[in-house]
């Protein structure tokens, strides 16, 4: 799966301006493929933003920012993420949850590069910022939750999406490997020497419905527990939510 994602990726990153779709089920690694993209366009490392876990009330306000005055709370202007991560990316997470005036001003500023803050009547100022939205919705899910068809259409053509990991297991040594090397490199981090073939076998076998996620979970645990050595296949061990299944299709 990595494989044929990283030439598309390759292929986006040189058309520097135009939006991206990541689409794939919580925990499939939407955030992470944001960032590879953003590394390899060659924008500043320290521009990149991600707008998450925000009231969908203010989402407009975070991206566009707003003048003092602009809503009830608006005590004091506030630069919005354009304004913030110019030169860079910005991600905006689960995006379906945009207004429809939010929609038609990034629409606007996908075709022009041009925005301005809530509430303020000056010239519109232009950005140099690449937009990522992601979702975990199927597209067919999209407009029912409020998504407008020319938004949508905007960037259709330029979307990846992430299958469940147990769908792409191929991907599992790589991924795990990265991780071991998270782990290893944080503050007072647990190295390993490897992974018994044991304890692949048990990997491999696992369903992961919480998918990277839940890897990476499982992967820390189990460095703990090997204490430097190599990770067992006792090492691996999975909660009861999480307890080695048959490989059955569901929502992720």
């Amino acid at each position: 799966m990595i494989a044929e994602v990283f030439p598309r990726l390759a292929q986006f990153t040189a058309l520097h301006q135009v939006p991206i779709l990541i689409l794939g089920g919580n925990g499939t690694g939407k955030s992470r493929i944001a960032s590879v993209i953003h590394r390899i366009s060659g924008r500043p490392l320290d521009k990149f933003g991600e707008l998450s876990d925000v009231p969908e009330s203010l989402m407009e306000s975070e991206i566009f920012g707003h003048v003092k005055g602009a809503f009830t709370d608006a005590v004091k202007a506030k630069k919005g993420a354009l304004e913030q991560f110019d030169g860079g990316t910005y991600v905006i997470n689960d995006f379906e949850k945009l207004s429809r005036d939010a929609q038609r001003k990034l629409y606007r500023f996908f075709d022009e590069g041009k925005a301005r803050r809530l509430g303020d009547d000056g010239p519109e100022k232009s950005f140099d910022v690449r937009i990522i939205l992601t979702t975990n919705k199927e597209p067919d899910e999209l407009a029912k939750e409020g998504i407008n068809e020319d938004f949508y259409s905007r960037f259709e053509n330029f979307d990846i999406t992430l299958p469940p990991l147990k769908d792409r297991l191929e991907d599992l040594r790589l991924w795990a490997d990265r991780f071991l090397a998270e782990i290893a490199a944080q503050p007072k981090g647990v190295r390993v020497e490897g992974i018994t073939d044991e304890a692949w076998d048990k990997l491999m076998g696992h369903d992961w419905p919480h998918n990277l996620r839940e890897l990476r979970g499982v992967l820390e645990k189990a460095a703990v527990l090997a204490q430097g050595g190599m990770i067992s296949d006792a090492n691996v061990q999975f909660t009861k939510k999480q307890k080695k299944g048959p490989m059955t299709a569901g929502t992720v």
